[in-house]
């Protein structure tokens, strides 16, 4: 910061004395505020600037100092809450003390509270869906409006593909494969949506809401075309897969798996494993050994409802099992805008 002025006056042919009698009241001010210059300069220097702060907001992206967001922008109003603050430090090149207690802290954004997910509310939802899934596997399974195929599970795909391929039906063996991928592709639309899932809460509502409502979206179609003939058996099975599969994705994650809902291997394992524990003394799983059986009663529940409503309503009976995912989108949905 050298900013000091070096001014030249000459005064030839006369001495220093006669200099200072005869220099003009006005030479005198301006040496002296030349001479100055450099303190005030470096006075200002020392002063560190407002600290700048990045503010994106609907897409845009501006910096203002943090004494105007903090002046000019209310910390309940809807610009503040849909926007974001990142600290970019003082504007200054000194990094000298200042006077702003202005900190990043005064104008960070407010981190929006995920919704808790009780054990209980876990539970009732779960046992709601695994209802649900046994019903749209057993309207699979009955064969009044496509094939009969189980599209809740996928452990009997594995085997008879392999066994297809085997025997050497490699159409039949292709069919099973996209009956795989398509379970496996209703998992991937769930994880697409909600990449970062914590057990127990629902911390990405809206990506929750537009899963369940492509799972809505995919059994309406599957229960509208299956009744028109616009698509083929195969590809209203696929739909159902895909369904179970975001179903059963949704489910596991935000549950830590203790409401596995569209198949009942894995939980009739472990109500025997539990059970045995428990008669040995070991009552760690007793909570677990209460939910196991009753998510896998609620599923054959399902199953037993589908079979007569199929045999009179046929795939009209998917559009109810629709509407349940519908249903809970809308809630999530609800939710969503509300924070």
């Amino acid at each position: 910061h050298d900013l000091t002025f070096h001014p030249v006056v000459s005064f030839s042919n006369i001495n220093a004395k006669q200099q200072r009698q005869t220099m003009p009241s006005q030479m005198k001010l301006l040496s002296f505020f030349l001479l100055a210059s450099p303190l005030v300069v470096s006075s200002f220097s020392q002063q560190r600037a407002p600290a700048l702060v990045s503010v994106q907001s609907n897409g845009m992206s501006f910096a203002r100092s943090a004494d105007i967001i903090q002046d000019r922008v209310p910390s309940t109003g809807p610009f503040y809450k849909q926007s974001s603050f990142t600290s970019l430090g003082s504007s200054s090149v000194d990094a000298s003390e200042s006077t702003d207690t202005t900190s990043a802290q005064d104008v960070a954004p407010i981190k929006k509270k995920p919704l808790p997910l009780s054990t209980k509310n876990a539970v009732v939802v779960g046992t709601i869906l695994a209802l649900t899934s046994g019903f749209v596997n057993g309207a699979c399974v009955t064969g009044f409006f496509s094939a009969s195929q189980a599209t809740a599970a996928v452990t009997g795909t594995w085997t008879n593909s392999a066994i297809a391929l085997a025997n050497g039906q490699n159409g039949k063996f292709l069919t099973l494969a996209k009956y795989l991928f398509s379970f496996m592709g209703g998992s991937a639309i769930a994880g697409l949506l909600v990449p970062e899932p914590v057990p127990f809460e629902v911390s990405n509502p809206k990506g929750a809401a537009f899963s369940f409502g492509f799972g809505a979206l995919f059994l309406s179609v599957a229960g509208i075309m299956a009744k028109s003939g616009g698509l083929s058996s195969e590809t209203i099975l696929c739909l159902c897969f895909l369904a179970n599969g975001i179903q059963n994705s949704m489910t596991s994650v935000l549950t830590a798996n203790l409401c596995r809902t569209t198949h009942s291997s894995g939980i009739t394992s472990d109500i025997g494993t539990f059970l045995g524990q428990a008669i040995r003394g070991n009552r760690n799983n007793l909570f677990k050994l209460k939910v196991f059986p009753l998510l896998s009663l609620a599923f054959w529940s399902g199953s037993f409802i589908a079979y007569p409503l199929t045999k009179v309503f046929a795939s009209g009976t998917l559009l109810a099992a629709a509407t349940v995912y519908g249903g809970l989108a809308a809630t999530l949905g609800v939710i969503s805008a509300r924070k």
